[in-house]
């Protein structure tokens, strides 16, 4: 891929860019820095415009630069607009800023003798052997042949800064106005699409700069002042098509469409790529309060009425079906803004959250909390007064027709409560020490298939709690002066590691499968499959080199999703695959934590996790496999430490004293060249 900036010329395979600069003592190098524009004739000779310098030839197989400017040629001047391949003349069409239009042969290598109005061009588009201009003053210009008089227009949208030809068919250009026209063969303009939300056409300064077309008839329309426009040119409406969450810069200078359906995005502050294969991912942003310093949003749950809540460090926000956006609401507690880790919905539709100083029920109507009633005397113990720490984890349990639910608090131990009565008891472990809390540092609560209970611990790993189906809360009355303590059978398999393993004692997540065996996310140890009937060998690692591993969904029996730190994981179970979605996927965000909850009233396949101020979400369905296959290219050439890249083009025969060889090799895949795998053979 060749780049054209300001500061030289860029060639890009997929690794590493390779910069073309200008050498005042090297006549072969290239003419000038800043470059205006790129063209590829039919014998892969790459043709450079310049701002100031004239033009030049790129030949691949020398290496060398061959220049045309005014001081060795016919050219009428310095300052190249355009340049464009007429294919049938076998000509360049080199458009000048100030001077016109000229022809250059290419059978010839010169200039032809004359030239066509003087005049600024800024393109040329050829189309049937017509030649259209957008010039300054000219609207639409057409040259039926080479030899002919310039036509020019005299409709509306006077100047014209780009033009293209859509399928062969539709001529689209882009003006000194806020609109997208359209114009037929005869220069004649015949459709305006105003492109930024007004009723009427305008001079304001934000202007279409840039046009490309993608393979779903989307007509990408880059701009001066707001970014990409997307014209949809089977409605002939615009639309927000896609996301760019990458794309930091409002001026789009230039548009590519290659053949892989992928978009190049040239910006004043650099190169973007959308590749619809990796950029199908929505990121949503909320509105987070100014004065909130971090708003790590943890789940969100939905309501039977379409209702959505959102729980986060900076308190809760809600979007109720008729709302266009989210709504926040800070939640208090004893006068204090609560921060809110986890949300809950049991069997008989009681909400809960969990925040850092205790666990509420919340209500759905008018979105405020209310605490567990307890003895007045333990008003201000453990669990009505959580110190320095979050309630992070909610579920349900049944026992005996009855629902409990538990809730585990971070560097404490976990409750189980009964929500009628709203007893609440401290889940200690039955052993010979006092108190155990068998994982101090629970992470998640995970109840199985099989009502069995699971704790994920940062300190012994995984454990199998065993509540005793004649528990009776009733038992451990709320009305009691000190909170009650009930004692727990456990299990751990922290100590138990795979061969040549280290302990797995650090557990995220866990996911079930139908065979009685769980995968789980570790953070050091990467992906375990757990075998807890198996007991000489309870785990098996897939682990790869993303070691760090938080939240995992299983979203069918061959894909898992995972989130860290280097973004969204899918590890296919069928192939023992990992594909990483990153930044070059759309992903800009630091993703982590737990998947949300799915929403049980709409079968929408959707996945969602939070970030600091918002969230992604996504359709595993909807995940495009990338069938692109990496064409393995020699891209530099070294013989004996001296460059020699001219070599690459022709059989390489040296002399044996030439024997020491290096080179540089890339797949020119470009969005996901750094996730190929070389093999040498």
């Amino acid at each position: 891929m060749w780049v054209g900036t300001k500061n030289g010329l860029n060639r890009f395979d997929g690794r590493e860019f390779y910069v073309f600069k200008h050498d005042d003592h090297n006549s072969s190098s290239l003419g000038g820095n800043n470059i205006t524009c790129l063209e590829m004739d039919d014998d892969s000779i790459l043709w450079i415009g310049t701002a100031s310098s004239g033009f030049c030839s790129y030949n691949f197989r020398n290496g060398k630069f061959t220049n045309y400017h005014n001081n060795n040629s016919t050219l009428s001047s310095n300052s190249i607009n355009e340049i464009a391949f007429d294919k049938s003349r076998n000509k360049l069409w080199i458009a000048y800023n100030n001077r016109g239009l000229q022809t250059f042969d290419l059978k010839k290598s010169r200039l032809d003798t004359g030239s066509y109005a003087a005049n600024t061009f800024y393109d040329v588009l050829i189309k049937d052997n017509n030649v259209y201009l957008a010039g300054i003053n000219r609207s639409l210009s057409w040259l039926k042949t080479v030899n002919n008089k310039l036509n020019n227009g005299s409709d509306h949208a006077s100047t014209l800064n780009k033009i293209f030809l859509s399928r062969g068919i539709r001529i689209l250009a882009g003006a000194w106005d806020n609109g997208l026209h359209e114009f037929d063969n005869s220069t004649k303009r015949i459709n305006t699409f105003i492109f930024d939300g007004t009723s009427s056409l305008n001079k304001s300064g934000n202007e279409i700069i840039s046009l490309a077309e993608d393979n779903d008839n989307i007509l990408w329309c880059g701009t001066k002042l707001t970014g990409v426009k997307f014209f949809d040119l089977r409605t002939n409406t615009f639309q927000q098509k896609y996301n760019l969450p990458g794309v930091n810069s409002r001026r789009i200078t230039y548009l590519y469409h290659d053949d892989k359906n992928r978009m190049w995005i040239g910006t004043e502050v650099g190169l973007f790529i959308y590749d619809p294969i990796g950029n199908l991912f929505q990121i949503t942003h909320l509105p987070v309060p100014e004065n909130s310093p971090q708003c790590k949003v943890y789940d969100k749950l939905y309501l039977h009425n379409g209702t959505e809540i959102i729980v986060s460090e900076c308190g809760m926000f809600y979007k109720k079906i008729t709302d266009l956006e989210y709504q926040h609401k800070d939640l208090f507690y004893r006068g204090e803004k609560q921060q809110l880790f986890s949300i809950f919905r049991d069997y008989k539709n009681r909400i809960y959250v969990g925040s850092n100083k205790s666990l509420f029920f919340l209500d759905t109507i008018s979105f405020a909390i209310s605490s567990m009633y307890c003895y007045p005397s333990i008003y201000n113990e453990g669990f009505n007064s959580i110190v320095s720490s979050r309630i992070n984890s909610i579920t349900q349990i049944k026992r005996n027709a009855d629902t409990l639910v538990l809730a585990s608090v971070y560097g404490h131990t976990p409750y189980i409560i009964h929500p009628e009565n709203k007893n609440v008891c401290m889940m200690i472990g039955q052993s010979k020490k006092k108190d155990d809390f068998i994982d101090n540092l629970t992470r998640k609560l995970f109840v199985d298939s099989k009502n069995n209970l699971w704790i994920c611990g940062a300190l012994q790993g995984i454990t199998q709690v065993f509540i005793p189906d004649s528990l009776n809360l009733d038992l451990f009355p709320s009305y009691q002066p000190t909170l009650p303590k009930i004692y727990f059978d456990y299990k751990t398999w922290g100590k138990q590691a795979p061969v040549k393993s280290s302990p797995i004692t650090n557990v995220y997540d866990i996911v079930e499968n139908n065979d009685n065996t769980y995968w789980i996310t570790t953070q050091g140890s990467g992906l375990i499959k757990f075998f807890p009937d198996n007991k000489t060998k309870s785990f098996i690692s897939f682990a790869n080199q993303y070691k760090s591993l938080q939240g995992i969904i299983k979203t069918d029996e061959s894909n898992l999703w995972i989130t860290s730190s280097n973004g969204l994981i899918n590890y296919n179970i069928k192939n023992n695959r990992y594909k990483l979605y990153d930044k070059s996927n759309g992903i800009t965000e630091n993703i982590g934590g737990y998947f949300f909850s799915p929403n049980p009233f709409k079968n929408d396949n959707l996945v969602s996790a939070g970030f600091d101020g918002g969230f992604i979400s996504f359709n595993p369905e909807q995940i495009v496999a990338d069938t692109e296959k990496p064409i393995v290219k020699i891209t530099r050439l070294w013989v004996l430490d001296s460059p020699s890249d001219s070599l690459l083009f022709s059989p390489l025969k040296l002399a044996y004293l030439q024997n020491f060889l290096k080179f540089y090799i890339s797949a020119n895949s470009f969005t996901n060249n750094e996730q190929t795998t070389f093999m040498y053979f």
